[in-house]
């Protein structure tokens, strides 16, 4: 059959049929060899060559419009009322504008020097008024009367309704203490304090002392 091909197509015709059957054979050979269907059959490097550049970012955009405005939540229900305070103790703490509650007692001291003989007044005033004026008691150094115990441990001591004013010392002179009287002769006290009359007999003298007055 060679010796029939070299008769027909001669030799050249023969080798330009040879490579072209090896040309297809090779370009089949090829096609099936480099089919790509993934990329892992890309190697790593000529994969990573291939990616581009990332591109710059965008300009922002524009704010959206406001949203429309939510309607308006329901009303909270109410909270429960507070337990009541526990009542404080009478007389601590003392408010501005309060009388000193009853039963309790508040202590001071007062006195008196003078140099001429004469007639003078001494007030007493209370750091916490009274809701009702005390009877006022002039007590004597030592001693004690009704409404008024005397002084116990160095403190002046009063029982309810009562203003006890104990004459303690008298260190110069002759000084003669007396309650300043009212018009019906009566001694006169308020719910603030008092006035103690103090006679001095002598060009110098003094008089001191301490009080107690305790609430009804």
């Amino acid at each position: 059959m060679s010796s029939l091909l070299r008769n027909r197509i001669g030799v050249p015709g023969i080798i330009s049929v040879v490579a072209l059957v090896f040309a297809m054979a090779g370009g089949a050979y090829a096609a099936k060899k480099y089919v790509i269907t993934s990329t892992s059959q890309i190697k790593p490097s000529v994969l990573k060559a291939l990616k581009g550049q990332a591109g710059p970012a965008g300009a922002p955009g524009a704010p959206g419009a406001a949203g429309a405005k939510g309607d308006r939540g329901e009303v909270g229900a109410n909270g429960t009322n507070g337990t009541n305070g526990t009542n404080g103790v009478d007389g601590s703490p003392w408010t501005a504008g309060g009388t000193l509650p009853g039963n309790a007692t508040e202590t001071g001291v007062w006195g008196a020097g003078f140099r001429a003989a004469g007639l003078y007044l001494d007030p007493i005033s209370f750091q916490i008024p009274l809701e009702e004026a005390p009877k006022a008691v002039l007590v004597a150094a030592g001693a004690s009367k009704p409404g008024c115990p005397g002084i116990e441990d160095g403190a002046p001591t009063a029982e309810p309704g009562t203003l006890c004013i104990y004459q303690t010392v008298e260190t110069k002179g002759t000084a003669q203490a007396t309650l300043k009287p009212t018009a019906a002769e009566e001694p006169g006290t308020g719910p603030s304090g008092t006035l103690v009359f103090v006679e001095c007999t002598e060009d110098e003298c003094s008089t001191f002392g301490v009080w107690a007055v305790t609430a009804e």
